[in-house]
């Protein structure tokens, strides 16, 4: 695995949060868009996916990086984790979202905005805590990528944010054509 860089990730982590909370701004009629030639999901479903699925993302962060964590040094990210590591993109219609981070075409826009927000908030605390303790050991289990440490964790949520942006941002194109 190549060295992560962290402050780069944060950045690009809060750029993104940033532009998930801009989504909300939208008209309905934007919002709620969909276009089943790009995805099965509206704007609003990536958007909540995206922050639910990042929370996740970063509470391991948080939890690596508590004084009293027990998580042992394990090998590290299986040949999937590696490939999207390194390359910084998830491939496109490869994976499915975990249940827990799935909602429907009904989610609110109070739902919407809570979940943002505390996404927004999270980046902010979980960055605060690596900064505080940077030189961790252990590791957490992803469910598709294997054991990912501290830093890794955060580059899975920075790629995972840029991609769910990615599609609503060609969602958005194809309702302009």
């Amino acid at each position: 695995m190549h060295e992560i860089d962290l402050p780069a990730e944060w950045a690009a982590l809060r750029a993104a949060a940033t532009d998930l909370q801009a989504r909300l701004d939208q008209p309905d009629d934007r919002l709620y868009a969909s276009n089943p030639e790009v995805s099965g999901w509206s704007v609003a479903q990536q958007v909540y996916h995206a922050a639910k699925a990042g929370r996740g993302m970063l509470r391991a962060t948080e939890v690596l990086t508590a004084p009293d964590h027990n998580y042992p040094e394990a090998d590290g990210p299986n040949r999937a984790g590696q490939a999207v590591l390194l390359r910084g993109r998830f491939p496109r219609g490869r994976g499915e979202a975990p249940a827990n981070t799935r909602t429907d075409a009904s989610v609110t826009r109070e739902e919407l905005t809570r979940t943002v927000d505390k996404f927004v908030a999270q980046v902010a605390r979980a960055e605060a805590a690596l900064a505080a303790r940077p030189t961790l050991r252990g590791r957490i289990d992803h469910p598709y990528f294997g054991p990912l440490n501290a830093a890794e964790w955060v580059r899975n949520a920075r790629i995972h944010t840029d991609h769910h942006l990615a599609i609503i941002r060609e969602i958005e194109e194809a309702m302009q054509a």
